[in-house]
């Protein structure tokens, strides 16, 4: 199958500037990820706390049962000439959307790659974001069920917490009714009982939402040796102290980002992250995650307006939670960062944070983009193939080519035949009686029976015709909607509404290989991967 579509296919045109004209937005990062010394300014790294660091992720990735790979990565990375690339992303449920996976694969391989580049240690860490507060985006799992449907699977759908960190959430009885649903509604495979006893294992009552991700990721990239660092341990932010303070203290992120923001409007580009001045680029984790403002020399939590004095916050850094512009800042503080790996959101707002870095005297990394995929089965190549169309085509328009495959179900030719027959039937008989008539009158019963025999032939023949059209538009629609529900799940791309459970299940852990190894990092376009494992 052809590939006609750019990476991101659905994103802004700061992304795609991003992707395929960097030298349009290049004032706006520090690296071009495209540059294939990306060595340059790796020594500009200044040394962060490893081995206390390194102390937190060990107890973290043994806590998770990550394998030997990864445990023998982190005391790589104590080590001060190592450096990291670092994807991050929201715990979602059962792994997330495949996006997630493919954030991982991607930091997996490219480290690989600047590690033989840098011709220095190059290990890959996942920082799991784990304090986010929003638990609608990430309570769910999307698959196609048995009737070949997207559906949408929901963990807890009643339950509405206050604003509240994923890592505080425990998982209740209703996983096992989730992971229940799952089971009823995927279709059975040899892989599908191991894949889903093993997520059970894993996303099981008394774990916080968070902690089950991290067994779940660990488990599946066990043979990779990726690192899983998980934001919300409370030692980790006091290593990550001196850059709360100095928030807290100068307002730094604001200024700086309102700086940025200036150069994205001249150009014409969007502002992917909204900052309020006197707002401080940290949440006050306090019966939830709420937002401080500075008041009359105090800080006030908004959610109560209860008021801090900065020491009083700087005691307690356990309960500071940066927020996304903050985030990539505090993560390459504690991390020695050569390279971040960013879907299109982060490379939006990645634009709008050069100036923070700068501020801050910390080294802002090249921000290399994630692969993205439209992954593609059997049933689906069939489909593509009979309608003659190519997936690329099918994503960029799909309403239209559905609209045009079900007019053309009735060929046009066949429509003019049967109304001209009528036509000339009509007159042809018209033409006969009067003849008839006048050689023998008696023979009008005669014509007039003929005639409707042969219009009644006639009409059956349109009938059969119809129900055939009928029946094969039918089955026409089932097929377009099986091509809408798997390549344009929920009006959305693939990636960001299908779970990698539903895959996993189908095929085992080899998918995982055959994703990675088509990842390539010298090509930047979105990819359709055939998934025939030699069916």
């Amino acid at each position: 199958m052809s590939n006609t579509l750019s990476r991101f296919p659905t994103s802004s045109s700061l992304v795609k500037d991003y992707i395929n004209h960097f030298d349009r937005v290049k004032d706006f990062f520090n690296l071009d990820f495209r540059d294939p010394h990306k060595q340059q300014g790796i020594d500009n790294i200044k040394d962060q706390p490893r081995k206390e660091l390194a102390k937190i992720l060990l107890d973290q990735n043994r806590e998770f049962g990550s394998g030997k790979k990864t445990l023998a990565n982190i005391e790589r990375l104590a080590e001060p000439e190592s450096r990291a690339v670092v994807t991050g992303q929201q715990v979602g449920l059962f792994g997330g959307p495949l996006y997630t996976f493919y954030k991982a694969l991607t930091t997996l391989k490219l480290a690989k790659k600047l590690q033989t580049n840098c011709q220095r240690t190059v290990v890959p860490v996942f920082y799991m974001v784990s304090e986010d507060h929003d638990f609608d985006e990430v309570r769910w799992t999307g698959i196609i069920d048995k009737k070949n449907q997207y559906q949408k699977i929901i963990y807890a759908e009643n339950f509405h917490p206050d604003r509240q960190p994923v890592s505080n959430i425990i998982l209740d009885d209703s996983i096992e009714k989730t992971i229940e649903s799952l089971d009823n509604q995927i279709m059975d495979t040899e892989f599908k009982t191991d894949i889903l006893q093993t997520l059970k294992s894993q996303y099981r009552k008394g774990r916080s939402f968070s902690h089950a991700f991290a067994c779940w990721f660990a488990h599946l990239l066990s043979d990779y040796g990726v690192i899983l660092l998980d934001a919300s341990d409370r030692r980790l932010k006091s290593l990550a102290l001196p850059v709360f303070e100095r928030e807290l203290r100068q307002e730094i992120t604001f200024g700086a980002i309102s700086q940025n923001n200036k150069g994205l409007q001249q150009k014409g580009y969007h502002q992917q992250l909204d900052i309020m001045d006197k707002r401080p680029a940290l949440f006050l984790l306090q019966q939830g995650r709420h937002s401080l403002e500075y008041r009359d020399g105090h800080l006030v939590e908004l959610s109560k307006m209860k008021s801090f004095d900065i020491e009083e916050l700087l005691d307690q850094p356990q309960k500071l939670s940066p927020k996304a512009a903050l985030r990539p800042v505090v993560q390459d503080y504690l991390l020695p960062t050569i390279a971040y790996v960013a879907g299109p959101g982060e490379i939006a707002y990645w634009a709008q944070l050069k100036n923070v870095y700068r501020e801050f005297e910390i080294h802002m990394p090249s921000v290399f983009p994630r692969a993205d995929f439209t992954l593609l089965e059997t049933k689906t190549l069939k489909h593509l193939k009979r309608f003659g169309i190519e997936p690329s085509s099918f994503i960029k328009d799909s309403q239209n080519i559905q609209q045009s495959i079900l007019e053309n179900l009735v060929p046009e030719e066949l429509k003019k035949t049967i109304e001209k027959t009528q036509t000339h039937l009509e007159g042809d008989l018209k033409t006969l009686a009067n003849i008839v008539k006048e050689t023998d009158p008696t023979l009008q019963s005669v014509i007039d029976r003929a005639g409707k025999t042969i219009k009644n032939q006639i009409n059956l023949i349109e009938t059969k015709v119809q129900n055939a059209i009928a029946n094969r538009e039918k089955i026409t629609k089932q097929q377009l909607a099986s091509l809408q529900h798997n390549l344009l799940p929920d009006g959305d791309l693939q990636e960001r509404k299908i779970s990698a459970v539903q895959y996993l299940c189908k095929y085992g852990r080899r998918w995982i290989e055959k994703i990675y190894d088509h990842i390539d990092l010298d090509i930047f376009t979105h990819k359709f991967v055939e998934l025939d494992f030699d069916e």
